[in-house]
């Protein structure tokens, strides 16, 4: 026993000896392990909300760590549109993803009503929640964005914000959305309508383009793997899970 003690605490200084390299680069294959995963979601709306889920591993332990989500549905409130999003989730708390801090902060906005003069006589109130803060009331904070790179940007794992903001999830994209409701004045000769507007997502991973995430891998205190992932989103809400890389050995942070 005394002997097996010894032996993992001599692994632990090992396997958290501080790495010669400071930076790294968004799908370089330097001295990291690269899996190939291949993988397409879309959420399509049949009835009701439809989701596509895909589970990723990203150290070959066979324990998913990140769930990419995507979703569409369709919301029937008079506007005509459909409602799509597409979301990581870290399932395992080992595992953190770079987001950019205090992106998913929401401003309100009030239009005040005014006078509809086509069709049916009808007063109209905007209600809107997004990025815009000049002018704005703070409303609240949501899922924030993560940080995204472009193949070959350098990034040094010690010089970035590893914050949180505690949701578990991040936004990757979102189409926003607008509900309409309304009701008749009290002598029924016109209608009030509050239309609520949530703006879409304020740092959206780019479209139609090779898009790398930053992650890190909690592995003993103070001591970190870091990694990629590349993805591509196409089509609103499809999402391509191409590949994704993590480091040979750890950092010390």
């Amino acid at each position: 026993m005394k002997y097996y003690s010894f032996f993992l605490i001599a692994l632990v200084f090992f396997s958290c000896k501080k790495s010669n390299y400071d930076k790294y680069a968004a799908g370089s294959e330097k001295r990291m392990t690269v899996l190939t995963h291949d993988i397409m979601i879309e959420g399509i709306n049949l009835e009701g909300l439809e989701a596509d889920i895909a589970n990723i591993d990203l150290d070959c332990d066979d324990v998913a760590d990140l769930k990419l989500t995507s979703t569409r549905d369709s919301i029937d409130s008079g506007t005509g549109i459909e409602v799509w999003g597409v979301f990581l989730e870290t399932t395992n708390p080992l595992f953190s993803v770079l987001e950019i801090s205090n992106s998913g902060d929401n401003y309100y906005t009030e239009t005040p009503y005014w006078l509809n003069g086509v069709g049916f006589p009808r007063l109209e109130r905007r209600l809107t929640t997004g990025c815009q803060r000049e002018g704005a009331m703070f409303s609240g904070i949501e899922a924030n964005n993560p940080k995204t790179y472009s193949e070959g940007d350098a990034f040094q794992p010690k010089q970035v914000d590893w914050s949180t903001n505690g949701y578990g999830y991040l936004e990757l994209a979102t189409s926003g959305s607008e509900y309409m409701e309304c009701r008749f004045t009290d002598d029924s000769d016109s209608l009030i309508c509050d239309i609520t507007i949530t703006e879409p997502t304020c740092f959206p991973i780019p479209t139609d383009e090779t898009t790398y995430l930053i992650f890190r891998k909690f592995e003993t205190t103070e001591c970190y793997s870091i990694g990629w992932i590349e993805i591509l989103l196409m089509d609103e809400n499809k999402l391509e899970i191409k590949r994704s890389a993590i480091s040979n050995k750890p950092l010390e942070f």
